[in-house]
């Protein structure tokens, strides 16, 4: 069991606008590639570790963007959720179209491609629906409990330090204000 997708915006006021995509407990990539080179893989998740799964991909957005162009970031999301929509609809047809657009060397297989396409497709919406079409589910809502869980962990851990190296004291960071589904297009609280 893969963890949900759930691209959406990270508020930050010192970063600009970026998309971030990493998700290592997904096996797009490099096991998909594995297995479609006929290696057993044990795969694990980060939950087997007792480690809260955060959301990937995430994407940053400066306060002042959200602030001064929300019709750009709802613009740029509603096209986003239309790629991701299609691409979960289309897994093949996806995996063609990324082929025959970025011309990366890596996407030059195109079976790989598509295994890889069908290994995580089924994660780009939410398991959430709405009650008028149960087909659909929600694309990039994020939820405050999952954020906490994550950053509790930081916490707990101690890899949330200041430049300097020093632990930041827990109640420095308000999760609440670490992001928002208000720009989503097919979110509703």
């Amino acid at each position: 069991i893969h963890p949900s997708i759930h691209p959406s915006i990270h508020r930050s006021s010192t970063y600009p606008s970026t998309i971030h995509e990493s998700n290592p407990s997904n096996p797009s990539n490099p096991s998909v590639r594995t297995l479609t080179q006929g290696t057993q893989l044990n795969l694990m998740t980060l939950e087997d570790y007792d480690i809260p799964y955060g959301y990937s991909p995430v994407l940053l957005a400066a306060e002042t963007t959200l602030a001064k162009e929300p019709q750009v970031v709802s613009k740029t999301l509603n096209a986003l959720e239309k790629g991701y929509r299609f691409a979960y609809e289309n897994p093949i047809r996806a995996a063609e179209i990324l082929m025959s657009q970025a011309k990366h060397p890596s996407l030059n297989d195109l079976s790989f491609v598509e295994a890889s396409q069908l290994s995580i497709s089924d994660k780009y919406l939410t398991d959430v629906v709405d009650d008028e079409d149960e087909d659909e589910g929600i694309w990039g809502a994020m939820e405050l409990n999952r954020w906490s869980k994550w950053v509790d962990f930081l916490f707990e851990k101690g890899i949330i330090v200041d430049r300097q190296g020093v632990a930041i004291p827990r109640d420095a960071v308000q999760v609440e204000a670490l992001f928002t589904n208000e720009f989503l297009p097919s979110y509703t609280s």
